[in-house]
């Protein structure tokens, strides 16, 4: 952020004018650049900001009153977009650089994923899966039982990919509707019993869960939810 001081003098009266800007195209990092938004956004608000003089002139500090205006709307839209990005370079603990334009659908992908992480999940609405399964595998479902479902997860933001680790999803109850004899197993159509089991929450996760306690015969194939990719699942 740059403040310009425009100094003016008459007679035995003076003014002082300031003028704040932001430069997006700067070398600071995510967290240098949400100071600065914020300071806009505060200088936007009722109140005084104080100046002080670090130097040896000695001069005394400068109360300067603000009236509140309302926030630019870019300019809030662009915080935003900041306070996402670093969201995601926290958790991924890698440097994102922010591009210089940026696309609607990636504005939109980055605060669905930054919201993620805060949140530690989503919650998130499945119609059905549809595992293939060995014989073992069948006799487990129908006794029922926890199918754990888990999927890479990342974002790409404009010309960077950042890896943000895994996605969980824990189905405790189901009902097998359909069962189709395929080559090396069989595909067996699962879907919720009721609405209320439709609804899981989806948490989110730096590191996978270890493959070993997942059982032989678990599923292989992953879920399919509305609006969503197919997520590779296993039983434990």
């Amino acid at each position: 952020m740059d403040v310009r001081a425009l100094f003016r003098r008459r007679a035995d009266r003076g003014q002082i004018r300031f003028d704040f800007t932001y430069r997006f195209a700067s070398p600071t990092s995510l967290k240098e650049r949400v100071k600065a938004l914020h300071a806009f956004a505060v200088l936007h608000g009722e109140g005084r900001v104080v100046i002080t003089d670090h130097g040896s002139t000695g001069r005394p500090e400068m109360n300067v009153a603000t009236a509140p205006r309302e926030l630019p709307r870019e300019l809030s839209a662009l915080s935003a977009f900041i306070e996402d990005l670093l969201s995601i370079s926290d958790w991924a603990g890698v440097v994102v650089d922010p591009p210089e334009q940026v696309e609607p659908a990636t504005i939109r992908a980055v605060a669905s994923v930054a919201r993620m992480i805060r949140e530690g999940g989503q919650l998130v609405r499945w119609d059905y899966l549809e595992p293939v399964v060995t014989p073992e595998g069948i006799a487990q479902l129908q006794e029922g039982g926890r199918l754990l479902l888990e999927q890479p997860i990342g974002v790409k933001i404009e010309e960077q990919t950042v890896d943000l680790g895994f996605t969980r999803m824990v189905v405790d109850e189901y009902k097998i509707a359909a069962v189709v004899e395929e080559r090396g197993g069989s595909k067996v159509r699962l879907e919720p019993p009721d609405t209320a089991s439709a609804e899981i929450f989806q948490t989110l996760h730096r590191v996978r869960q270890p493959t070993a306690s997942a059982p032989p015969g678990s599923p292989r194939k992953g879920a399919r939810k509305r609006k969503r990719k197919g997520r590779k699942g296993r039983r434990r």
